[in-house]
Parts: C-alpha cells; sequence; structure tokens
C-alpha cells in the first residue's frame, strides 16, 4: 500500500485515541468492581448470619415426624420395589447395596393415575 505519511500519522492518532479511550474505560470499570468486591466482602458477616439461621431452620424442620415421613414416602414413590437393601461389607466398615429408582416418566404417569400399555402392533410390518 502507498500512503502518504499525513495519512499514516492520521490513523496511527485514531488507533491512539481509540487505545486511550480503550484503557480509560477498562479503568472505570475497574472501580465498578472493586467497589462491588467492597460491598460483597462488606455484607459477608450479614450473609454467614443468615446461612446459620436457615440450616438451623431446615434442620428443626428435618426433625418433625410428620416431615421425616413425607419424605420417606415420596423417597419410596420413587423406588421401583419400594425399598433399598443394604448389607454391611465384611470388613464392617462400610454399607452396599442397590438402589434402583423409577424412570421420571414412569413416575409422572403414576402421580396422574396413568399406567402405559404396552403398544400392539396394527399389522404394519406383516406378511405382503
Amino acid at each position: 500500500m502507498n500512503l502518504s505519511p499525513t495519512a499514516v500519522n492520521a490513523a496511527f492518532a485514531a488507533i491512539d485515541r481509540e487505545r486511550a479511550e480503550l484503557v480509560a474505560g477498562a479503568r472505570d470499570n475497574r472501580g465498578v468492581q472493586e467497589n462491588r468486591a467492597r460491598l460483597t466482602l462488606g455484607r459477608l458477616p450479614e450473609t454467614i448470619e443468615e446461612y446459620r439461621y436457615l440450616i438451623r431452620h431446615e434442620t428443626k424442620s428435618l426433625t418433625q415426624l410428620d416431615a421425616v415421613e413425607q419424605v420417606r414416602e415420596a423417597t419410596r414413590k420413587l423406588l421401583v420395589d419400594g425399598r433399598i437393601v443394604l448389607a454391611p461389607s465384611v470388613d464392617r466398615t462400610k454399607m452396599t447395596g442397590s438402589v434402583h429408582f423409577k424412570e421420571l416418566g414412569e413416575h409422572v404417569l403414576e402421580l396422574a393415575g396413568w399406567q402405559r400399555r404396552p403398544i400392539k402392533p396394527n399389522g404394519s410390518g406383516g406378511r405382503i
């Protein structure tokens, strides 16, 4: 390319202006991010206390017998045979067993009171 020196200098000047604008914008954004981080850190004790409250409250709800029974029954409905069978390992350091859950579609149909029926062929694919 054969550009005149004035055109090249004008292009470099435009590039320098754009670069200066980008750097200034980045500095402005950095200040916003630092302020957001300071605000978040400032709220940390409040956030921790809120989590403690929620954990205490939810733990208490788990000790209510009716809630435990509802969870137990809901889990039982998701199991294929309605039970989980566990057995201790030989050295009795862990429990082993298998759990088989129903497929989500089957569970939803059961909740709606519906059942899947096997699809009977309508004669297509037979002998010609």
